[in-house]
C-alpha cells in the first residue's frame, strides 16, 4: 500500500471515529496535534520533574503531599505565573480545607479578581462543581 491509499485509509477511520466517538476522539497525526502550552510553577527543581516545562495548561492538576509541604504556595506561584503570562485567564481553586489566604495568594502575584474559589467542603460536590466548571469552557 503506497503512502497515498494509507493517507486515504486514514482519513477513513477518522470520519467513523468522529461518528462514533465525536470529533476529538479520533487518532491524528502528530503534526495535527495541538501544541501544549505550559505555566511554571515557580519551582526549578518541580518544573525539570514535570518534562521542563511547568504545569501543562487546561488540565486538572491536583498537587497532594504532607502538612506544610508547599501545596498551597506552589499551587498559587502557578496561578500566578498563568495570569501574568495569560491577562485573560480566569483560574479555578479548589481549596477542600477552606485555608486559603487572600493577603497570601496577592503576595505571590494572584490577582485575586481573576481566581474562582471552591470551598465546598464535600470532596464529591466539590468535584462535580469543578468538573461542570471546565465543562463550560471559562478555565
Amino acid at each position: 500500500m503506497t503512502l497515498e491509499e494509507k493517507m486515504a485509509k486514514l482519513k477513513e477511520i477518522q470520519k467513523e471515529q468522529a461518528r462514533k466517538y465525536g470529533e476529538k476522539n479520533t487518532v491524528k497525526l502528530a503534526n495535527d496535534l495541538n501544541k501544549l502550552e505550559y505555566y511554571s510553577t515557580g519551582i526549578l527543581g518541580m518544573d525539570l520533574m514535570l518534562g521542563g516545562f511547568g504545569i501543562v495548561s487546561g488540565r486538572l492538576t491536583s498537587i497532594s503531599g504532607t502538612e506544610s509541604s508547599c501545596k498551597t504556595t506552589t499551587a498559587l506561584t502557578t496561578i500566578a505565573t498563568a495570569m501574568k503570562k495569560d491577562k485573560d485567564l480566569l483560574c479555578y481553586y479548589y481549596d477542600a480545607e477552606n485555608a486559603l489566604s487572600t493577603e497570601y495568594a496577592e503576595n505571590l502575584g494572584v490577582d485575586l479578581s481573576r481566581l474562582v474559589v471552591d470551598t465546598t467542603q464535600v470532596a464529591e460536590e466539590g468535584l462535580t462543581k469543578l468538573r461542570d466548571s471546565i465543562a463550560s469552557g471559562l478555565y
